[in-house]
């Protein structure tokens, strides 16, 4: 996995804890303002993630991103998906997304909304979605419309194209055409 890491500002930390006597809160090592983050697989890309801030973390076990606006500000994270062929498969927008680079992982929290160009929409307060096995989770509520059904439930692992899911505890509305049997 390749990232490639565009910025218009960034601002680099030595030092990833608090110095004496202040908090001992984890600090970032790198803050970055209206970062583009391309992530390819091979020579394609695969993902593009956009925010007004990125704020990056350096612990022993793992290093993260944070992507967010400012305190305050309404602009959400966005998160395009592409597949292997190159098209757009799906869109995730949030209040906030973590992503974990080492495993290919991204966290996105509130207001969480999963857009496909064929007209699936998810929409969560927590979703996963991993890189190397193409799927979108959750543990917590979803709901998904699509052109022909609304389904609610606890529990969520899909495609990131929202073409096949599954659903734990569920409840759901279906259109069925109006059309009268003969039998």
């Amino acid at each position: 996995m390749l990232l490639v890491l565009l910025t218009v500002g960034c601002e680099r930390r030595e030092g990833a804890r608090a110095p004496a006597g202040e908090t001992n809160e984890l600090r970032p090592t790198q803050v970055t303002y209206d970062p583009h983050v391309v992530l390819h697989e091979g020579r394609r890309q695969r993902a593009v993630l956009q925010a007004q801030r990125m704020a990056q973390y350096e612990t022993p076990d793992s290093s993260y991103a944070v992507l967010r606006p400012p305190r305050g500000d309404t602009v959400r994270v966005h998160v395009q998906l592409f597949t292997p062929e190159g098209d757009s498969s799906a869109t995730i927008t949030a209040d906030s997304l973590l992503y974990f680079s080492d495993e290919g992982r991204a966290d996105a929290y509130g207001n969480v909304v999963v857009r496909t160009p064929e007209g699936r929409q998810l929409y969560s307060e927590h979703v996963v979605w991993r890189q190397s096995d193409r799927k979108v989770r959750s543990s917590r509520f979803v709901r998904i419309v699509t052109p022909t059904e609304t389904l609610n439930g606890q529990g969520l692992v899909a495609d990131e194209d929202l073409s096949s899911y599954q659903i734990g505890r569920f409840d759901a509305e279906v259109d069925l055409d109006d059309e009268s049997d003969d039998t």
